[in-house]
């Protein structure tokens, strides 16, 4: 955090705090979805290169999953080799460029998506908020992570696609909200 010569202690302390109980709130939300993700043997970053291949297709890249996934391409690389001896995707040289590979997901890996994309515990936790409080909440964490996408000097061609891919899993689902259709992945319950 870079400090403002006129912020208080007070307000520092505040900012401090605000950040320790996202920060909390983030890893205790993750460890919910790690502890219901062992039904299926995944990891919580197998289940979001899951869902992202599927609403990607047959058109996914080792490269284009780095760039969506937010990793560098070794690292992307490697959960996509743990993922194919897991049973849930297929790698396969492209037929047009053999230096190109394509990703796909698997019989195994779609029957897994289903269940994944439906009762994690990690989304149901937001149904203890209205969705008015959904709707505020998604609207400060959109500014918080804009601001913090800016700060590691992103383009801004990379931060939209950053952005785009957190709508990917649900956007073939119709919107009854009053909001913006990009608003669907916290937004999707009448509460």
């Amino acid at each position: 955090m870079t400090m403002n010569r006129k912020d208080s202690p007070t307000e520092v302390r505040d900012l401090y705090r605000l950040y320790v109980v996202l920060k909390h709130t983030f890893e205790a939300l993750y460890k919910s979805g790690v502890v219901e993700l062992r039904k299926y043997g995944m990891t919580p970053e197998q289940a979001g290169a899951l869902i992202l291949l599927k609403n990607i297709g047959e058109k996914a890249t080792p490269a284009e999953m780095s760039a969506w996934l937010f990793r560098a391409p070794h690292s992307t690389l490697n959960l996509l080799r743990r993922m194919q001896k897991l049973g849930l995707i297929n790698m396969n040289p492209d037929s047009g460029n053999k230096h190109m590979i394509r990703i796909s997901v698997t019989k195994k890996g779609d029957e897994i998506y289903h269940h994944v994309i439906q009762y994690n515990s990690s989304i149901n936790t937001f149904y203890c908020l209205s969705r008015r409080d959904r709707q505020k909440l998604w609207s400060l964490l959109k500014v918080l992570r804009k601001k913090a996408l800016e700060d590691l000097k992103l383009d801004s061609k990379t931060i939209s696609r950053l952005t785009d891919a957190l709508m990917l899993p649900f956007s073939n689902v119709k919107d009854d909200s009053p909001v913006s259709h990009k608003n669907k992945t916290l937004l999707y319950s009448s509460r």
